[in-house]
């Protein structure tokens, strides 16, 4: 469960990141949500993707310049779909979020990020087994790989500074 002094550094750590981010004048990504097509009455509206954030891609986590955290969630391109083929069902799911992307007044070629979940760092947060984040002690710990759950831990605060010293690095790649 964090504690208030996970919070705090915590949002020391994140201030610090946007700060380093920010002077490194690095771009950030689009983060949207995908609506699904709904109808209404006699009409369908088309599946689309909303703008929720922008935000700097750091590892398994987003980061706003308003120091929100969130999940990375899926992402897709927003290019012209192509045509169909005889593919897997993936493929053409994945093939579909382009298309959308495309038509949802994305630049051609885009990033986007979608379906990223806000990660709330409030005292008395209690995280679940599959969570990111995680504490061992007084020490805040992120799970680096989303798939290993308990496995694969590392310090918050070393994590961040390592993804953002590589995202500064290589220039925001």
């Amino acid at each position: 469960m964090l504690t208030e002094e996970h919070c705090a550094a915590a949002q020391a750590s994140l201030a610090w990141a946007v700060e380093a981010l920010t002077e490194a004048d690095l771009p950030t990504v689009r983060v949207a949500q995908y609506v699904a097509p709904r109808k209404r009455l006699l009409l369908t509206q088309k599946a689309r993707f909303e703008d929720v954030a922008w935000a700097w891609p750091l590892g398994v986590l987003l980061l706003t310049p308003e120091q929100t955290l969130m999940t990375i969630g899926e992402t897709t391109r927003a290019v012209a779909p192509g045509y169909p083929g005889h593919v897997s069902a993936e493929r053409e799911r994945r093939r579909e979020l382009t298309r959308v992307a495309s038509e949802s007044g994305f630049t051609p070629g885009e990033v986007i990020y979608f379906d990223s979940e806000p990660i709330t760092l409030e005292p008395g947060e209690a995280f679940a087994g599959g969570s990111l984040l995680s504490t061992e002690g007084d020490t805040l710990m992120i799970r680096w790989n989303p798939r290993m759950v308990g496995a694969n831990l590392v310090p918050f605060d070393r994590y961040l500074r390592e993804q953002v010293s590589l995202r500064i690095e290589h220039g925001g790649a």
